[in-house]
């Protein structure tokens, strides 16, 4: 019998719910910090399924928030590609970019629940 690929079992998820790349990732992310709090390997396909479903649910409950906190995370990633390659012109449109996502995702951390 083949061993399972918690891949392919994402993807097929993925998939099934006509999530694009962007969405996908997020859901990945929730699944791996917020609902098992560890890698995805140690997990049956039973509990991988579970497990992406309470992601995704999370996802949805609160969808501009995870998407703010992702192009955050995107926009701090570049900003430090951009500052070790030493590209002014490139960096300051960055710096801009980062701050105009830390401003909305900062929105999202100061709205009560």
């Amino acid at each position: 019998m083949p061993e399972k690929s918690s891949d392919s079992i994402l993807e097929r998820f993925f998939a099934s719910l006509e999530l694009d790349d962007e969405a996908a990732a997020i859901v990945e992310e929730i699944l791996r910090e917020e609902v098992f709090h560890s890698t995805l390997d140690w997990q049956s396909s039973e509990q991988l399924l579970g497990g992406a479903i309470r992601a995704h649910d999370l996802f949805r409950r609160d969808e501009a928030f995870y998407r703010a906190s992702a192009r955050h995370g995107k926009a701090q990633f570049q900003v430090l590609q951009l500052e070790s390659a030493g590209s002014s012109e490139a960096l300051d449109r960055a710096r801009c970019d980062e701050a105009s996502a830390r401003a909305e995702l900062n929105t999202h951390l100061s709205t009560p629940v």
